[in-house]
């Protein structure tokens, strides 16, 4: 979905199903990974009106502990997709791929930041859940120079090149603990190192305050050593688990909802979209028909089937509560996305012909 007045409406562009990362370069350039049967990535040049699947096979390792930050372009032409041991680089908008080689073997990368064209930051972690390190580049990765041992790093912002925020977070039996690291002078020592329960990761809010998210927000002043708990917060939403910066604005997501805080405010984004288990799809895998067992007050709606390039291939207006039998025997082997709009909402869900 896009929204070009700050999250009042969300415009529907592409249907897809298993989407990891998203990294727009620009209004109208961007790429996405998606997961179905294997990775894959996807590029568009229209602003996500549609999508190109770029001939890149590659891996990359997630787990419950640390998402890669897998995807990240300095421009249109120049970006970086995360690998399990390594990153791969394109300068050519993804027509070509390289590999670049860190300076230490059998390290998983785990994030990567750029100030500019040439100025980047990479941490890496090895197996050990509390060991990482952080490197530095002034060529545009063709090179990088080893900083600093930090421990385990989860999250990675840079404000300048003076001041990096480092966080990093391990889950312990009952809550989710988070460490923070910063510097203010390029890593000649760290200003301070704050804990702070259940925070997952940190971003600078401005120059001179950070914010913190997780199971809530804090804010922190980066002279200070004490975060606030911040409390005027939609009920609506909580355990944030992604932070996106823009002008003006910081969107935070959680689970389905959107909030969006702007100067001292935080305001919850209403989006139509429900992503409901009550569409139950039955038999999934199938061959030759499926039953679709609606959502509640939804006797009257219309049904989309749509392949995974986002391509309506089917429709039918319903009038029941539920759908027997629907032929499916001349499609294609593959995943499929099937969508119920009603008067208010939509519902997706996905099946697989076999």
């Amino acid at each position: 979905m896009r929204t070009r007045n700050g999250g009042a409406t969300f415009t529907e562009l592409y249907l897809m199903s298993g989407m990891r990362n998203i990294f727009m370069a620009d209004t109208l350039v961007g790429y996405m990974i998606v997961e179905e049967d294997q990775l894959k990535l996807f590029k568009t040049v229209d602003g996500g009106a549609s999508w190109e699947l770029n001939p890149l096979n590659f891996n990359f390792e997630t787990d419950w502990l640390s998402a890669v930050n897998a995807l990240l372009f300095i421009n249109s032409e120049v970006g970086f997709v995360a690998n399990e041991s390594t990153y791969l680089k394109t300068t050519d908008g993804g027509l070509t791929w390289l590999p670049m080689i860190l300076p230490t073997n059998n390290l998983r990368v785990t994030n990567i930041a750029f100030i500019d064209d040439s100025t980047g930051w990479l941490t890496a972690s090895t197996s050990s859940l509390f060991e990482g390190y952080i490197y530095h580049t002034t060529d545009q990765g063709a090179n990088w120079n080893y900083i600093n041992s930090v421990g385990h790093v989860s999250g990675l912002d840079v404000l300048n090149r003076d001041t990096v925020l480092l966080t990093g977070y391990f889950r312990g039996i009952v809550n989710v603990y988070g460490v923070a690291f910063i510097t203010v002078n390029n890593f000649a020592d760290f200003s301070w190192q704050n804990s702070i329960i259940d925070f997952r990761k940190g971003l600078f809010m401005s120059d001179t305050t950070i914010l913190f998210y997780g199971s809530n927000l804090w804010t922190m002043h980066i002279d200070s050593t004490t975060p606030i708990e911040v409390t005027n917060l939609p009920l609506s939403i909580a355990n944030y688990s992604l932070a996106q910066r823009v002008p003006g604005a910081i969107y935070l997501t959680g689970g389905s909802n959107i909030a969006k805080r702007a100067d001292t405010a935080y305001v919850s984004i209403p989006t139509q979209l429900i992503y409901s288990e009550n569409v139950k799809v039955y038999p999934n895998p199938a061959a030759t028909s499926i039953n679709i067992t609606m959502p509640p007050n939804c006797s009257s709606a219309e049904l989309y089937i749509s392949n995974i390039m986002g391509q309506r291939i089917f429709q039918q207006t319903i009038n029941s509560d539920n759908v027997a039998d629907l032929d499916i025997s001349k499609l294609p082997t593959g995943v499929y996305i099937l969508t119920i709009e009603g008067m208010k909402n939509k519902y997706y869900s996905k099946f697989i012909k076999r």
